[in-house]
């Protein structure tokens, strides 16, 4: 997980999670969130097959991991961020950290 810095950023949360393809299409995977006063639980990631006849791109990922972005109601602040499942905490790390390794 990483949390924009400041302002609107702040309000957005980007999940990095395991994606065994080779890429995939802008908008494709979504993610859940449910927010209280105290946490952020981040659900299930959804991936959707591309429209028939749909141009696209992909984004690759080189088979490891894939991105995407959720808006928050309110800023991350000080609220956990904990996987839906099982109620573990997710690391939430500066944005520069995301997309290494």
């Amino acid at each position: 997980m990483a949390a924009g810095d400041g302002g609107d950023d702040a309000r957005m949360l980007t999940v990095k999670f395991p994606w065994p393809h080779d890429g995939f299409c802008s908008g494709q995977l979504t993610v859940s969130v449910t927010e209280t006063l105290t946490e952020v639980r981040v659900g299930q990631i959804l991936s959707q097959e591309p429209n028939r006849g749909q141009a696209c791109g992909g984004i690759g990922t080189g088979g490891t991991f894939a991105v995407t972005t959720v808006r928050l109601a309110t800023p991350l602040g000080g609220r956990v961020v904990v996987r839906a499942g099982d109620s573990q905490p997710l690391p939430v790390l500066p944005l520069a950290t995301l997309y290494k390794g």
